[in-house]
């Protein structure tokens, strides 16, 4: 099923969102990202981004894409923005590196 218009807009916020988390990432090991406070809360920003995103999405287009974990990213959404002020650079770190990489594969070909 192809999304519709406005869900094709957030899928395309969403693949933003995980390509900036690649380009600020990129260099970086998890000790240096934990260090690097710009970088540390530029991808918890993009991570924001596309649980947000991730909540606007019809549950049809979320129905049809259940292999995603929709759940879990929404979830990582609430966790960084209830818990401001925290640091959970590991979380990140892992979301960034692992997750983020295998959401962008996923979504693709969405994005037309």
């Amino acid at each position: 099923m192809p999304p519709d218009e406005s869900d094709t807009a957030l899928v395309l916020d969403i693949i933003d969102a995980c390509e900036r988390i690649e380009r600020f990432c990129k260099g970086y090991d998890r000790k240096s990202f934990s260090a690097d406070e710009k970088t540390v809360s530029a991808v918890e920003r993009q991570i924001v981004i596309i649980g947000e995103a991730a909540t606007k999405l019809s549950s049809e287009f979320r129905d049809s894409t259940n292999h995603i974990p929709w759940r879990d990213i929404i979830s990582m959404r609430h966790l960084l923005v209830h818990h401001y002020g925290k640091t959970l650079s590991d979380p990140l770190w892992s979301t960034a590196t692992r997750d983020v990489p295998t959401l962008l594969e996923q979504l693709r070909p969405h994005a037309t």
